[in-house]
């Protein structure tokens, strides 16, 4: 759904174009393929590329647009500035919580016999697999946001859309 907001930016303002009618077909089409790919062939990893791969392009034609668009106006630079406060924020979070999971995947013996050590009460600033879940929530919950208000500055018009105030 997320990749479809990303991908149509299409003025809301004109009749929609083959590709915005076809886009959401499209993507519906590679979720049952992709389904029906996992139920065939249930590897993790097929799941973990595919994932990848989706992910990859929509950040990067997040990334497209945030560097070329709404640069006109001194009103479109201050929101694309704040919309990348906000992607910054979000890439950090999810940059920190693929750290703190690599920690845990290479240490998790270890944490485990800390987690042990230290009691219950501290324990849970060691569960390391539960913070990769907080921290990634964070990271895409900005990263969406800031690509929403991207996206609908773009499709209408800049000055319908205020961030951070």
């Amino acid at each position: 759904m997320f990749t479809w907001v990303v991908f149509d930016t299409s003025s809301i303002h004109t009749p929609p174009s083959i590709f915005s009618l076809g886009l959401p077909f499209a993507l519906l089409l590679f979720n049952i393929f992709f389904i029906w790919g996992y139920i065939v062939y249930p590897n993790p990893v097929f799941h973990q590329i595919t994932w990848g791969a989706l992910l990859l392009a929509t950040s990067g034609k997040g990334v497209w647009l945030l560097f070329n668009s709404l640069r006109e106006t001194p009103e479109e630079l201050k929101l694309n500035a704040e919309i990348r406060s906000v992607q910054a924020r979000g890439t950090a979070s999810f940059l920190f919580a693929f750290f703190v999971w690599n920690i845990d995947n290479l240490f998790c013996r270890h944490l485990t016999h800390l987690k042990h050590f230290v009691g219950p009460y501290l324990a849970l600033f060691f569960e390391l697999h539960a913070w990769w879940h907080i921290f990634v929530g964070l990271g895409v919950f900005l990263i969406m946001q800031g690509l929403s208000f991207l996206t609908l500055a773009i499709r209408d018009d800049p000055s319908h859309y205020v961030l951070g105030e």
